[in-house]
C-alpha cells in the first residue's frame, strides 16, 4: 500500500517537475528577449519576480520537491529516483504541444537513453553499495568544498560559451549543487537518527547552512541554463547529473559504498557515462540549439519564438 502511494506521488512531482521547468523556461525567454542577454542579472530577476509565469513555475517546483520527498519516506530510492526521470520525456511533450514542433527521432533516442542510464545507475547503486552510519568531519568538508568548487567552476565556465554548451554548462552546475543538496539532508538525517558524535551539534546546523547556499547557487545556474536553451535540456541534465553527484557524496562523504565490489563500481562508472553523454546528445540534438545562431546575444530572440505562446 504505502509503495503504490509513494509511485503515485513520485509520477504527481514528475509531471509537476515538467510544467514547472516548461513554465520558467518561458518566462525567463521572454525577460531575456526583451533585454536581448544570455544572463539574467539583477534587472532579470526583478522582471521574473514579477512574472506570474515564472512564480507559479518556482513554486510548483517547491511543491514537486515536497511530494518526491514524501514518496522517498514511503518507497526506497530505488523505486522512486526511477519514477523521478520521466520528468524528460514529460518535458518534451508538454513543450512540443505548446510550440506544436513535433520533436525528431534522435531527441527521443536521448531521451531513452538518459531514463535507461538513471535507473540503471540508480537500482544499481541501491542494491550493490552499503551505508556507513558514522562520516568523519575532514570527509564531510573536504567532499561538499570540492562539490562546491567544482559547481562554481561549471557556472565559470558558462558564462564564457553560448548556446546548448552555456545551457548544459549552467544546467550541470545547478545539477550539482542539487545533489549536494541532497547529500547534506542525508548527513542531517543520519545524524540526528544515529547521533554521530564525530559531528557532534555543528552536523546539525553546518550541513544546513551549506544546503541554503547550494540551493541558491544552484537555483540561480538553473536560471541561467534556461535563458540559454530549451525545458527538456534544462530537466535532462538536472535529471542525470544530480543523482551521479548524490551517490557519489555518498560514497566519499557519508562513507557508503564499503565493500563495493568491482563489477558494481564498473557498472555505475558505465551508466554514468551512458547518463552524461544522452544530457550532451539531447543538449546538441535540440532544435533549439540546431536552430540557434552562434552569436551570444541572438540566441535570446531566437529561443523565445518557442514561447511566445505560451
Amino acid at each position: 500500500m504505502a509503495v503504490g502511494i509513494a509511485v503515485g506521488m513520485a509520477l504527481l512531482a514528475a509531471v509537476m517537475f515538467a510544467v514547472a521547468a516548461v513554465a520558467q523556461n518561458a518566462a525567463v525567454a521572454d525577460v531575456v528577449r526583451v533585454g536581448r542577454t544570455q544572463t539574467i542579472g539583477r534587472a532579470q530577476f526583478r522582471s521574473l519576480a514579477r512574472s506570474r509565469i515564472w512564480i507559479g513555475g518556482v513554486s510548483l517546483t517547491a511543491i514537486a520537491s515536497v511530494v518526491h520527498a514524501g514518496a522517498l519516506v514511503l518507497a526506497p530510492v530505488a523505486v522512486v529516483q526511477p519514477i523521478g526521470v520521466l520528468s524528460v520525456p514529460f518535458a518534451v511533450v508538454i513543450a512540443a504541444s505548446r510550440t506544436r514542433v513535433r520533436p525528431p527521432v534522435m531527441i527521443w533516442v536521448a531521451v531513452a537513453l538518459c531514463l535507461g542510464a538513471v535507473v540503471g545507475f540508480v537500482v544499481l547503486a541501491d542494491i550493490g553499495l552499503g551505508t556507513s552510519p558514522a562520516p568523519r568531519f575532514v570527509d564531510v568538508v573536504v567532499a561538499a568544498l570540492g562539490t562546491g568548487v567544482l559547481a562554481g567552476g561549471l557556472a565559470l565556465w558558462a558564462t564564457r560559451r553560448s548556446g546548448w554548451i552555456r545551457c548544459a554548462g549552467f544546467a550541470a552546475s545547478g545539477a550539482t549543487a542539487f545533489g549536494l543538496v541532497s547529500a547534506l539532508m542525508r548527513l542531517i538525517a543520519l545524524h540526528l537518527t544515529t547521533g554521530v558524535n564525530d559531528l557532534d551539534d555543528v552536523g546539525v546546523w553546518l550541513p544546513a547552512i551549506g544546503i541554503a547556499l547550494a540551493l541558491a547557487v544552484g537555483g540561480w545556474a538553473v536560471q541561467q541554463a534556461h535563458a540559454a536553451g530549451a525545458p527538456a535540456v534544462v530537466v535532462g541534465c538536472l535529471t542525470v547529473i544530480d543523482p551521479l553527484v548524490a551517490v557519489g557524496l555518498g560514497i566519499t562523504m557519508l562513507g557508503e559504498g564499503t565493500g563495493t565490489t568491482l563489477a558494481t563500481a564498473g557498472g555505475l562508472i558505465a551508466f554514468a557515462l551512458l547518463g552524461l553523454g544522452a544530457a550532451l546528445l539531447l543538449a546538441r540534438r535540440h532544435p533549439d540549439a540546431q536552430h540557434a545562431p552562434s552569436h551570444p546575444a541572438a540566441q535570446p530572440t531566437q529561443a523565445c519564438d518557442t514561447v511566445e505562446s505560451w
